[in-house]
């Protein structure tokens, strides 16, 4: 599926930007409170990557812009960009970290229930609790 590797590709960018040229007072590089949590994370984000791009269910409408939820997951990744503006410009404050958050997540989820792959989707929920948690814990 190579759409969904284009989302994930889509949503990393500005990541590798930031792991390249990291702001000056960084709220993103702060320890993890609980390193077990950022373990449990990374390895849903593998999961559900894994899951969108290798597992295809037959029963999935067909993929295109004018469809509803691909539309709300790409306005999701534009919203999220926008939110990488705000931090790269100092907005570190707990909206723009919780954006950074959810906006993703939610772009991932939606891909994947428009793709009707449950197992993709379920790894996506799990991520996204998980990368909330660790949001949170880290505001």
């Amino acid at each position: 599926m190579p759409w969904a590797l284009a989302l994930f590709v889509i949503i990393m960018l500005p990541n590798m930007f930031w792991f390249a040229l990291p702001a000056e007072s960084d709220a993103l590089k702060q320890t993890a409170e609980l390193p077990w949590l950022d373990t449990v994370q990374m390895t849903f984000q593998v999961m559900m990557i894994g899951c969108l791009c290798m597992l295809e269910n037959p029963q999935a409408k067909p993929f295109g812009l004018k469809n509803p939820m691909v539309a709300a997951a790409l306005i999701c990744c534009g919203i999220y960009y926008a939110f990488w503006v705000a931090y790269f410009r100092g907005s570190m404050n707990a909206p723009v970290l919780l954006a950074l958050c959810l906006f993703p997540s939610a772009a991932f989820l939606l891909y994947g229930a428009d793709r009707r792959n449950v197992p993709g989707t379920v790894a996506g929920a799990a991520f996204a609790i998980c990368h909330l948690v660790a949001t949170l814990v880290r505001l």
